[in-house]
């Protein structure tokens, strides 16, 4: 396994219309840690809220990945879900960093912020764990929440 942040291949391969089967799509996947030491173990809520604002943009960097290179219908609906709750929060964080330059920061716009990154940080949290063989629970879908 490369070190936290380097991209490996996934060793399957993925046909892509079924045709002749020379052509072949591969999965993309980054470790998705924040900073350069973690421990092996599960890791405190604490610990994902302090990195949140990586840990989406990681997220989100890697389903483009995936999607520009034509793997979009090969990502698990766990991994999606947990897309859906990290561009929530950096929209959430962008409205209220963009009140707070101009002084206008509402205590609405800082409770979503608030409360969206702390969602994304549970869903990562739980995601990893389900990943890493960790936990038995998965992620449940935010697109019931709309």
């Amino acid at each position: 396994m490369p070190p936290p942040g380097q991209m490996f291949v996934d060793p399957r391969t993925y046909h892509s219309s079924g045709g002749d089967g020379l052509s072949q799509k591969r999965v993309y996947y980054t470790r998705l840690t924040a900073g350069t030491t973690y421990n092996q173990g599960m890791r405190s809520i604490e610990e994902y809220l302090e990195n949140a604002p990586t840990l989406a943009q990681d997220i989100v960097n890697e389903w483009g990945l995936n999607v520009k290179a034509g793997n979009g219908s090969v990502l698990s609906e766990e991994f999606l879900a947990l897309n859906e709750y990290a561009c929530r929060y950096i929209d959430a964080r962008a409205i209220a960093d963009n009140h707070r330059e101009f002084n206008s920061l509402t205590e609405e716009d800082a409770a979503r912020e608030t409360a969206t990154r702390r969602t994304c940080a549970e869903a990562y949290k739980t995601y990893w764990e389900r990943v890493s063989g960790q936990a038995e629970t998965a992620t449940p879908s935010p697109k019931s929440e709309r």
